[in-house]
C-alpha cells in the first residue's frame, strides 16, 4: 500500500557523453537536444522532419554533438504526435540496445509520456 510520503522520483541530470551501463533503468533527463532524424518518415516519399512523429526511433543530438536516440511504441498515446523540432529536455528510462533494425548498439531513452519532453 502507498503512503503519503511517497514522492515521484526525480531524474537525474545527465549529459549525453557522461552516460554508463550503471545508469540503465533510471530515470534520467538529458538537457539541450535537437531532432536530426526519425524512423517515422520516408525520404523518399519527399517527406521531411516537418512531418516526424514520435512513433518509432527519433535521433537526437545535443549542441556538442553528442547523439541519443528515443524509441516510442505505436502504442503510446502520443505515438502520432509531431516531434517537436526545439531545442529539448527530454527525460525517460535510459536502456541500451539496438537503433532500430540496424546493428548498431546505442543509448536510449524511453519517455513516459509527451510531458517527458519539454520545449527550453
Amino acid at each position: 500500500r502507498r503512503g503519503v510520503d511517497v514522492e515521484p522520483r526525480m531524474p537525474l541530470d545527465v549529459e549525453i557523453a557522461s552516460l554508463c551501463d550503471d545508469m540503465c533503468g533510471r530515470l534520467v533527463r538529458i538537457r539541450g537536444v535537437v531532432a536530426v532524424a526519425s524512423s517515422s518518415i520516408d525520404t523518399l516519399a519527399g517527406e521531411t522532419l516537418d512531418d516526424a512523429v514520435w512513433r518509432g526511433n527519433a535521433l537526437f543530438k545535443s549542441l556538442s554533438g553528442d547523439s541519443i536516440t528515443v524509441y516510442t511504441s505505436s502504442s503510446a498515446r502520443y505515438a502520432d504526435a509531431r516531434l517537436p523540432l526545439s531545442v529539448l529536455d527530454i527525460t525517460g528510462i535510459l536502456e541500451w540496445g539496438k537503433y532500430g533494425a540496424s546493428s548498431k548498439e546505442c543509448f536510449h531513452l524511453k519517455m513516459r509520456y509527451e510531458e517527458d519532453c519539454v520545449a527550453m
